[in-house]
């Protein structure tokens, strides 16, 4: 069975219901993407058929290619293909910022020696300052 139905305990109800909700909205763009996609190779070929038969596009742009049925077949294909996965990926990437939070959870801040000498730096700069800031408020009241 999927993982999607045995969320780990680390999730609560509502990080669940973000994940469901942007692997929804991937889907459904997917599946607007194949339409359209299919859609559009169907009428791409069908317009390039005509124009060839029209003489409006000559016979040099295209090539030895004979436009029949297969052709068609491979436009609708193609187009439904391109048109789910363009579709689907830019649907992911817009709903992306719906996840942010939801991947920290149960996450492990264990970083690299030298990121871990980073954060004590940090750490120490940051109790410095504070002490230094301080310093200053307590000279301030009494002068």
């Amino acid at each position: 069975m999927s993982r999607a139905f045995h969320p780990p305990d680390t999730m609560s109800s509502n990080d669940i219901r973000k994940v469901a909700d942007v692997r929804r909205e991937i889907w459904k763009a997917g599946f607007k993407g194949l339409v359209c996609g299919s859609i559009g190779g169907l009428a791409s070929h069908r317009l390039i058929l005509a124009g060839q038969q029209s003489q409006i596009i000559p016979p040099s742009i295209i090539g030895k290619l004979k436009l029949n049925r297969n052709t068609a077949l491979l436009s609708f294909m193609l187009g439904g293909a391109i048109g789910s996965f363009s579709m689907s990926s830019a649907s992911g990437k817009n709903n992306i910022h719906n996840l942010h939070d939801v991947m920290l959870v149960g996450s492990n801040p264990v970083g690299t020696e030298y990121q871990v000498l980073v954060e004590k730096a940090k750490e120490k700069e940051k109790l410095q300052h504070d002490n230094v800031k301080r310093a200053e408020f307590r000279l301030q009241r009494r002068n």
